[in-house]
C-alpha cells in the first residue's frame, strides 16, 4: 500500500489520530495523484461505498476504474460486473 493510501487510513480510523473523514479523503486524493491503487479503491470502498458518501457515483466509478487499470483485482472484477449489469 502507498504512503498516501495508508495515511488516509490513519485518519479514515483514527489510529493514533482523532478520526477525520475529510482528512482521509484529501490523502487519498494524493495518492491517486502518484497512481496508488489502494488509494484509488479506497475513495470507491471507504469514502462513497461504506456510508461516508464524500464522493459522487461517478467520481467514485472513475476511481475504481482508475483502480482496475493500475492492477487492482476487486476493482477489475467489479468493473466486469457492472458491464454485465449485474450490479449497478
Amino acid at each position: 500500500m502507498g504512503k498516501w493510501a495508508d495515511l488516509g487510513y490513519t485518519h479514515l480510523y483514527g489510529m493514533g489520530t482523532e478520526r477525520n473523514a475529510e482528512k482521509a479523503l484529501e490523502c487519498f486524493r494524493k495518492g491517486v495523484e502518484t497512481e496508488d491503487m489502494y488509494a484509488c479503491w479506497a475513495i470507491f470502498e471507504d469514502m462513497h461505498g461504506s456510508g461516508v458518501s464524500l464522493v459522487s457515483d461517478n467520481e467514485a466509478w472513475d476511481m475504481c476504474k482508475r483502480a482496475a487499470a493500475l492492477g487492482h483485482e476487486k476493482a477489475a472484477m467489479l468493473l466486469q460486473m457492472k458491464e454485465r449489469k449485474t450490479i449497478n
